[in-house]
């Protein structure tokens, strides 16, 4: 087990990362508002994030660019999958949903987490997680208000988009934690961007969005959202990871929402109604108690781990 004050720089990192994504959730946000196609947002935030970590690697940690060929393999899936596939399905999420709605979402991956260890490694299913279990789905159903036939049908595609970006970010930690016992953060990190990057390049949309006339505060808006976004996931949260569990990266990467949710409601004037509040807020306890409960059981080396 690390030291303390080695954990507590774990803790730092995320915490530190999770606020500056709350603070990128906003600009993407106020972007997705003024009209910026989400496919358009999501190339050109991962182009410009990786030319970012690129140069700040081969400046700081050129050593940590070697591979072997072999390694392509899985640093592609993270690129693909844990990269590309997040942060088109989180930004999509923040289109259509509330940033608060997206962020609490996306933040529900220990419970896919949970039931991936029943059924995929035939784990049995403790107590304290049926209690979380329960409480997540009244709190889904309580935000999108699943007993109003008429709001739920309108509600209904931002909270698929959101759920799927939750299973998406559970693998995309999951992932990312397996590769840690093979590479250096910033291995994972420029890879997994740089075949984001490429992928983009091949689908031609960073060329639909150059030959569009951007202003310079749009070209401003998006280097900052690129900056904020590539030092959380890819950097922060997996430099973090090497200090304390995944279980408790999650947990203290959730700060994202609390970030989030303050920020929107100040900066976007985001209102949410009392029973759509109350939901998001029995979310967010069920989430942290599953993973308080899994964290006190792994210290007792007898739970799960919940990325």
């Amino acid at each position: 087990m690390p030291p303390t004050n080695v954990k507590l720089t774990g803790y730092l990192i995320v915490s530190t990362g999770a606020l500056l994504m709350g603070i990128a959730d906003i600009l993407i946000k106020q972007l997705l508002d003024g009209g910026m196609n989400v496919f358009d947002l999501v190339a050109m935030r991962d182009i410009i994030g990786f030319i970012f970590l690129l140069l700040g690697t081969v400046v700081f940690a050129p050593k940590t660019l070697k591979i072997k060929s072999n390694d392509l393999f899985f640093l592609a899936v993270y690129g693909l999958i844990g990269i590309a596939g997040l942060h088109l399905l989180g930004i999509w999420s923040v289109k259509i949903n509330s940033v608060s709605m997206a962020i609490v979402l996306l933040y529900t991956s220990p419970v896919f987490i949970l039931l991936w260890s029943i059924i995929c490694r035939s784990e049995n299913l403790k107590k304290y997680e049926l209690i979380t279990v329960v409480i997540v789905l009244a709190g889904i159903a309580l935000a999108f208000q699943v007993l109003d036939p008429v709001r739920f049908r309108y509600n209904r595609p931002g909270l698929l988009v959101g759920i799927c970006s939750a299973v998406i970010f559970a693998f995309s930690t999951i992932w990312g934690k397996r590769g840690l016992n093979r590479f250096h953060p910033l291995t994972i990190s420029v890879y997994g961007m740089g075949i984001a990057a490429v992928f983009w390049l091949l689908t031609g949309l960073p060329f639909q969005f150059l030959s569009a006339v951007q202003s310079i505060g749009t070209w401003c808006t998006f280097a900052l959202v690129a900056l904020l976004g590539t030092l959380f996931m890819p950097v922060l949260y997996l430099m973090g990871l090497r200090a304390i569990s995944a279980a408790e990266g999650n947990l203290t990467a959730s700060l994202e929402q609390v970030f989030a949710m303050g920020l929107s409601v100040m900066l976007l004037q985001e209102r949410l109604e009392m029973i759509q509040f109350s939901g998001l807020a029995l979310v967010v306890i069920g989430v942290s108690y599953l993973q308080f409960k899994g964290l006190k059981a792994t210290h007792k080396e007898s739970g799960r781990n919940y990325l």
